[in-house]
């Protein structure tokens, strides 16, 4: 039979909480069919009579310096193919007078450029042979149009991800970004406002010495692109958010991010940055588990840093490796012979803060004590007991919970009663022996008489089932 001594908690089994649905008031979206669309959605949204045109199919290489452009002729990002021009790009296109080209015949076509000018449209083709001396060409181009006081420098071959972060800021401060091979550039900032973006392994210290720039860069470009926000944009309420894998969306999104922040968020990334948010745009093909992450973070829901709501596994995972268990039952209907965790309530509030909560059976008895996991926060076990009192638990104090044999608890009985009562141990006989709880603690409780008849009784033993610690007097001694 089970031995259940049910705490009185005011605990009571509750309904699993599903995902709350995204509301679509609470956070808007800019997604068309596909990147061809979405960049023709953003353009809508903008007054232009100048078009950029680069294609980000396989490299990103030529599209990371046309933001700069982009905020000095207040112009639109749109994407196109190699040799043809999507039908979403060219509506937009047809709008515009003149039309940049960013980039070789490698990447457009000679072809596509043709179309455009048989369009009467101006073309102005910026290219280099190779994506560092293409950045030049858009920077001196940039520099044409008006004055550059501020620069931007990333690795051409590393430094995408950063790139897209700063991308906003250029549009914003007309700045060109330029191209690097990370260790140094052929031209002279002095008298220049520069930033390189990213760390040390794209970008080398004496490159921020020679250039007298500011280090922007973190240990990833999720904590790269916090650093920017921050320097940028700080007190910042309303963000954008866009792929931090799919980068290109980032980049068409720059033109409308000039004067609010990009942040790049992917499945558990670090958003911290939207704590504060009140208005999220999504650019692009963000699906519904990442903005849900999003939102949370700005409702403290989840995890405070990425904004994953943890589910009643994962806290009973973190049960269950503290307490060394294998398995977890959803309800009270455990079966017997087995050491368990089970479900009590996933809604406990304790201090304003709401937790998983689960009992525990060991020989088919359960404790006194409940374990609780916050929703938010997975790196904690609490013990709740019968006084209202909530602890958290010292995980060494748990390691090696491998209880005595009960042969053993014996022998340590038999010991500390000869001790006690100055007789021999071989003059003592154990009587009975079980497991049992008193006042929290699960011991062996071991009645001792003399032998070889029981002409005496040494009273009751009771030995800590986990330490093999005797205890003197289990009513007082806790």
């Amino acid at each position: 039979m089970k031995s259940k001594k049910l705490l009185s908690l005011g605990i009571a089994m509750s309904m699993f909480v599903a995902g709350c649905p995204i509301s679509a008031n609470a956070l808007d979206k800019i997604q068309g069919a596909d990147k061809y669309e979405t960049a023709g959605l953003i353009a809508d949204r903008e007054n232009y009579t100048t078009a950029i045109l680069v294609n980000a199919d396989s490299t990103m290489a030529d599209g990371l310096s046309a933001s700069g452009l982009a905020g000095v002729t207040n112009a639109p990002i749109l994407l196109t193919k190699k040799n043809n021009i999507p039908s979403a790009t060219m509506k937009r296109v047809e709008k515009a007078n003149k039309v940049y080209i960013i980039g070789g015949e490698s990447s457009i076509d000679k072809a596509t450029e043709n179309v455009l000018k048989g369009k009467n449209i101006e073309v102005k083709r910026l290219q280099g042979s190779d994506r560092i001396k293409t950045s030049y060409n858009v920077a001196k181009e940039i520099g044409a149009i008006n004055k550059v006081s501020k620069v931007i420098l990333t690795n051409a071959f590393k430094g995408e991800p950063d790139a897209m972060s700063i991308a906003s800021v250029a549009v914003r401060d007309k700045a060109p970004i330029v191209l690097t091979d990370g260790k140094s550039v052929p031209f002279n900032t002095t008298g220049t406002e520069s930033y390189i973006i990213g760390g040390t392994s794209s970008m080398s210290d004496n490159l921020v010495n020679d250039t007298n720039s500011t280090r922007l860069g973190g240990v990833d470009r999720y904590d790269t692109n916090k650093k920017i926000i921050n320097k940028f944009y700080n007190g910042a309420k309303e963000f954008y958010i866009a792929s931090g894998t799919d980068l290109v969306y980032a980049l068409v999104g720059s033109t409308i991010a000039k004067n609010t922040p990009t942040v790049l968020v992917d499945d558990n990334s670090n958003k911290i940055v939207l704590k504060s948010a009140t208005k999220i745009t999504a650019i692009g093909n963000l699906n519904d588990s990442i903005l849900q992450q999003c939102l949370n973070v700005t409702k403290n829901i989840g995890n405070s840093d990425t904004g994953k709501q943890y589910t009643v596994d994962d806290a009973a995972n973190a049960v269950k490796k503290l307490l060394g268990v294998d398995k977890l039952y959803y309800n009270e209907n455990y079966p017997e012979d087995e050491d368990l965790i089970f479900l009590l309530d996933t809604s406990f509030e304790y201090s304003g803060k709401q937790f998983y909560i689960f009992g525990y059976v060991t020989e088919n008895s359960e404790g006194d004590v409940r374990y609780c996991v916050e929703k938010n926060d997975m790196s904690k076990v609490y013990t709740y007991n019968v006084s209202g009192i909530m602890e958290v638990c010292n995980p060494a104090d748990y390691e090696n919970r491998k209880m005595i044999k009960e042969d053993k608890a014996k022998e340590l009985a038999l010991a500390e009663c000869a001790r006690k009562h100055k007789v021999s141990v071989n003059l003592l006989r154990v009587n009975t022996a079980c497991i049992d709880d008193i006042n929290n603690i699960k011991v062996y409780a071991v009645r001792i008489d003399s032998k070889p008849q029981p002409k005496q009784t040494y009273g009751w033993y009771f030995i800590d089932v986990y330490s093999g610690y005797a205890y003197k007097d289990i009513w007082n001694n806790i």
